[in-house]
C-alpha cells in the first residue's frame, strides 16, 4: 500500500511541476486564427499589448503579457524585456530589441492584421 501511496504522490509531484512550469503565462488571452485563400494567419496575446500612432510598432506590453504573430511559415513573438524594452523573437530565434528593416516591416504587418481583426471582432 505504501508503495502505490508514494508512486501517486510522485506523479502528482510531476504533474504539479510541468503545470507550473507550462503556465509562466497567466490571465485570459485571445487567439485568432484567419485562412483567407490560402493565406493562414495566427495572432495570439495576452494583457494589454500597445502600438504607436502609426500603427507599425509596438511601445509597451503589460508585465506577463505577450503578442505572436504568424503567417505562411513566419512567425514573430514580442515581450516585455527587463530593462523596458519590448524583445522580439523571429522564427524561434533568439530574442532581439533592436530591429533590422525586415524586422520592423514584418512587425508592422502583424499589427496592422491585429487591429485588423480586433476591429472585426468589435463589429460581431
Amino acid at each position: 500500500m505504501k508503495k502505490i501511496i508514494t508512486k501517486l504522490l510522485a506523479i502528482v509531484l510531476a504533474v504539479a511541476i510541468t503545470v507550473g512550469a507550462t503556465s509562466c503565462h497567466r490571465g485570459p488571452s485571445t487567439t485568432i486564427y484567419t485562412n483567407d485563400d490560402g493565406n493562414y494567419k495566427k495572432i495570439e496575446y495576452r494583457g494589454r499589448v500597445a502600438f504607436n500612432q502609426q500603427q507599425t510598432g509596438i511601445t509597451d506590453i503589460a508585465s506577463g503579457g505577450y503578442l505572436r504573430f504568424e503567417t505562411n511559415g513566419k512567425s514573430f513573438e514580442a515581450e516585455p524585456g527587463s530593462n523596458g524594452r519590448i524583445m522580439y523573437s523571429f522564427n524561434g530565434d533568439s530574442p532581439v530589441s533592436n530591429l533590422s528593416a525586415y524586422q520592423k516591416s514584418f512587425v508592422a504587418e502583424g499589427i496592422k492584421e491585429i487591429i485588423k481583426q480586433r476591429s472585426k471582432q468589435k463589429d460581431q
